[in-house]
């Protein structure tokens, strides 16, 4: 049985933090799905298209095993 995780935050801007928590969660599961989020307070420094695109350069190595979403202002809980 595949194990697929879900890692939602607003990521803007993505830090090694964050990627180091991608790399290390790929090791325990199978499939990732970085969600992209639009808090309702927040001021954004990118708009939440550029921070997809921006999390997909940065994460380029493990293209197979995850995914970059836009949850376009969608709460996922």
């Amino acid at each position: 049985m595949k194990k697929t995780a879900i890692y939602p935050g607003t990521f803007d801007p993505i830090t090694f933090g964050h990627i180091d928590v991608i790399k290390k969660s790929l090791k325990i599961v199978d499939k990732l799905i970085v969600a992209v989020s639009n808090g309702n307070s927040k001021k954004y420094l990118f708009n939440s298209s550029e921070r997809v695109q921006i999390c997909l350069l940065y994460t380029s190595d493990a293209a197979d095993d995850m995914q970059c979403v836009d949850l376009g202002g969608r709460r996922i809980i």
